[in-house]
């Protein structure tokens, strides 16, 4: 069983659905009904919103649990089980896209090339495409780059304790481990490989690849980006 199907089970309450999120996305793609692409999107909390307003919603995400549940919560949305490396064979033209939760951290830079110029084909001169990933810039700067480890502080929800902590930087490449647990009780434990990429460099991959960025904000509501400052990187592209 793989580390997301493992955690489907319990990724509502660590990652519930934000408000500000959708509103963030709403007033930045096409109004409805145009066609919109959640990249990445877990158990389809967005495009299930999205749809209901009347959106022509499309969630893709590599793992069929978390698509399974998508489909059983969401039914007026489309959703499949498609690898993002492979979001060329999605069927259909898109308006706008958007990809959350560090998601594209799990891409190795050349194939986010490969993603993007995929995603470029598909949209229209002018759209939106939405990105969300860590800030590595800091975590860059202060210790990933000299060995060190990254442990985050401690998340409690509902007498869980949620843990992670980046390992293992070769320069290129981390261990990103996961655990959840109740007191003494290990509910969840997994690990995956995540790909850093500076803020810089993945302007670049997507200016190469036929985007360019029009805003860029530290969380949804719409903080300014600040590279030293911890936390998030939010970037909304137009395809050129």
């Amino acid at each position: 069983m793989s580390f997301y199907a493992e955690f489907a089970a319990h990724y509502e309450r660590v990652f519930p659905f934000r408000e500000v999120v959708l509103d963030y996305l709403a007033t930045r793609l096409p109004p409805a009904p145009a066609r919109v692409l959640d990249a990445g999107c877990g158990p389809g909390h967005y495009c299930g919103r999205l749809a209901a307003a009347g959106h022509a919603a499309v969630g893709l995400d590599l793992d069929a649990a978390m698509i399974a549940a998508a489909r059983a919560a969401h039914p007026r949305a489309e959703f499949h089980v498609l690898d993002l490396r492979d979001v060329a064979e999605l069927p259909g033209e898109l308006a706008g896209a958007f990809c959350l939760g560090n998601v594209a951290a799990h891409l190795a830079p050349a194939d986010l090339g490969v993603v993007l110029a995929a995603l470029c084909d598909r949209l229209p001169p002018g759209s939106p495409w939405m990105l969300q990933t860590v800030n590595w810039d800091p975590l860059l700067a202060g210790g990933l780059l000299a060995g060190d480890d990254h442990l985050f502080p401690d998340r409690e929800i509902d007498g869980l304790v949620f843990q992670r902590e980046y390992a293992a930087f070769d320069g290129a490449s981390l261990v990103f481990r996961t655990r959840l647990r109740r007191g003494d009780e290990i509910l969840f434990a997994g690990e995956d490989i995540l790909h850093p990429v500076r803020w810089r460099d993945c302007v670049a991959l997507h200016d190469a690849a036929g985007f360019e960025l029009a805003e860029h904000h530290s969380d949804f509501a719409g903080a300014p980006y600040d590279e030293a400052r911890p936390g998030g990187s939010v970037m909304t592209f137009r395809r050129r």
